[in-house]
């Protein structure tokens, strides 16, 4: 029996939550919706012999498209049906001129990556930690020109995420923070969750503007509320684990970056603090 990959309708929404918590995962319906609602032609489901069985979403920025959410029923894995998934990802990105497919792995799947002709490229860290003891006053500037931080995270993530960034600015207005004097020097965002658990990312700032970058850490976490916070960081960028890592936040586990395509298109470590979240890049 073939494996069809199809275009996921609003009646796979639930469907495709539910497969995701398998994963423990924490989605809720508002999270795949907001994955549809950024990559509308770009959220494919797979069925097996009738039966909806896995999803992804490509998530595609103008140059460059990343693997997000990559999930199949833990029953029937082995059968091709996330070869297949990927499979139509990286045609969808390649007939929109896209050169370069990136995602993040964990280790255990870093093999069937290989397989599919990904490259791995560098090591990222997921930490968490709260806001607990945060005794911020300083909040650093509340943005109102989206267009600015779109060019100025475009600069290290090679990739524009104006649409991602808009949709960050419309739900969590209170969490996108940016720091600037004459020029802007970097920005930060959050997202809060129905269970009172946060994230922090994208965070997005100068390498040699230290300081700054701990600034908008300091007031991210003053602006949240929450005893678990999650944040990914690449392993390379030391000021960063130096800036979370004061806050007390701890090492959880750690995940690869990997891609095919060009190696040059892959967002900075310099300037990258730390993801949008690993299921949007």
């Amino acid at each position: 029996m073939s494996i069809v990959v199809r275009s996921m309708k609003e009646t796979d929404l639930e469907f495709a939550m539910e497969l995701a918590n398998q994963e423990d995962w924490d989605y809720d319906l508002n999270d795949i919706r907001r994955l549809r609602s950024l990559f509308p032609s770009g959220c494919f489901v797979a069925e097996y012999m009738g039966a909806r069985v896995g999803w992804v979403v490509a998530c595609t920025y103008v140059s460059l498209a990343w693997v997000s959410s990559l999930v199949v029923r833990d029953d029937l894995r082995g059968k091709g049906i996330g070869a297949a998934l990927v499979d139509r990802l990286v045609e969808y990105a390649h007939d929109f001129g896209i050169r370069t497919v990136g995602l993040y792995s964990y280790r255990d799947t870093v093999g069937f990556y290989e397989r599919m002709g990904f490259r791995q490229d560098c090591e990222f860290e997921h930490l968490e930690g709260s806001s607990r003891g945060t005794n911020n006053t300083t909040v650093s500037q509340h943005v109102t020109d989206l267009k600015q931080v779109t060019e100025f995270d475009r600069e290290y993530f090679h990739g524009n995420r104006e649409s991602l960034l808009k949709l960050l600015h419309q739900e969590y207005p209170d969490l996108l923070l940016k720091s600037q004097g004459a020029h802007m020097s970097g920005y930060i965002a959050g997202k809060m969750f129905s269970d009172n658990s946060a994230e922090i990312g994208p965070w997005v700032c100068y390498p040699t503007r230290t300081l700054v970058a701990e600034q908008l850490f300091a007031s991210e976490l003053g602006q949240l509320r929450s005893s678990k916070i999650g944040i990914t960081i690449p392993s390379g960028n030391s000021n960063a684990h130096r800036i979370v890592e004061k806050h007390g936040f701890k090492v959880e586990h750690r995940i690869l970056r990997m891609f095919q395509g060009n190696a040059e298109d892959l967002p900075s470590i310099k300037g990258i603090y730390a993801t949008a979240g690993l299921d949007v890049g």
